[in-house]
């Protein structure tokens, strides 16, 4: 499908997967450069439209993008007055599993802070000795061994423990109150899903 845009260098544009409106009015790829704002409102329609990208990735099952931010020029516009730099887009942070990318859900942040809003189960069952290993995997850019368990809900809780820590120490650090708030609410609901 391709759309017409009047006053745009380029008046004739395709879709961006199926969805996405590039109504830039200057040439955002061509083969010295790549707007990197373009690669980034790019990147999070793949993850929200792409059927390669959700098959690989079944977290951005049922991700959504808001209906403003379709629009490149909109995007951007929003983009360029964040601290964005050397940091990736997400839209978890500030709300645990959030779906919805828009300027209220989303924020820039570093890529370990990225990382640790991943979810990861935290244990794992040895086959030799029967044992639960609670590991809490990307702290400091390495695993941390946090113990051995006989049961599941022990090693469980232990995990949690750690991971809503780290979390907690990790948002003590922040100098955006969105983004502290965001790490405490996740603190919080790593505890309380261990107690279930």
């Amino acid at each position: 499908m391709t759309l017409m845009f009047p006053g745009a260098r380029y008046k004739t544009k395709k879709m961006t997967y199926g969805i996405g409106i590039n109504d830039a009015d200057y040439v955002v790829v061509n083969d010295n450069y790549r707007c990197t704002y373009y690669n980034t409102w790019k990147s999070m329609l793949e993850r929200c439209y792409s059927r390669k990208w959700i098959d690989r990735q079944p977290a951005y099952t049922q991700c959504t993008v808001d209906p403003e931010w379709l629009f490149f020029s909109v995007f951007r516009e929003w983009m360029v007055k964040q601290d964005w730099r050397d940091k990736h887009l997400d839209k978890d942070v500030l709300i645990p599993g959030n779906k919805h990318y828009s300027a209220v859900t989303c924020c820039f942040v570093p890529r370990s802070i990225n990382n640790m809003c991943k979810s990861g189960k935290g244990v794992t069952k040895k086959k030799n000795t029967g044992r639960y290993i609670a590991q809490l995997g990307g702290m400091k850019g390495k695993s941390q061994h946090l113990g051995s368990f006989n049961t599941f809900d022990e090693a469980r809780k232990c995990y949690a423990t750690a991971k809503s820590a780290w979390f907690r120490d990790v948002a003590s650090q922040q100098q955006d109150i969105r983004i502290k708030a965001g790490l405490l609410c996740h603190a919080d609901e790593i505890l309380n899903r261990s107690i279930i």
